[in-house]
């Protein structure tokens, strides 16, 4: 399993910021009254290979990328087509995305 860090911790400190955590979106529900459940994480495939992700990254880049310097876009690019370059042809392994879903009740 490979999960996609493209940029590394810049666009986990930038997602942290731009959407609700865990805790404050299980509040925001339970105060609407639903009653929280559980919270189920999966993962899932968004490319067939690091070299299958670049090629995508480059030809549309993700809007978070937006909160990046041209320089800090352009390192992560770099380090991924390297990581590419270096994945065993013969052996690609999927890169994958973590989702987290929370289910809820009516109270």
């Amino acid at each position: 399993m490979r999960w996609c860090t493209t940029a590394g911790p810049q666009l986990r400190t930038i997602d942290e910021r731009r959407f609700p955590g865990e805790a404050e979106a299980v509040a925001d529900f339970v105060s609407a009254g639903f009653t929280w459940d559980e919270v189920t994480s999966f993962a899932q495939p968004v490319a067939a290979s690091l070299a299958d992700y670049h090629a995508r990254l480059i030809g549309r880049p993700q809007s978070k990328f937006t909160y990046l310097t041209d320089e800090e876009v352009h390192q992560g690019l770099v380090r991924l087509e390297a990581e590419a370059r270096s994945e065993a042809l013969d052996k690609p392994r999927p890169v994958l995305e973590r989702y987290d879903v929370a289910v809820f009740s009516r109270s």
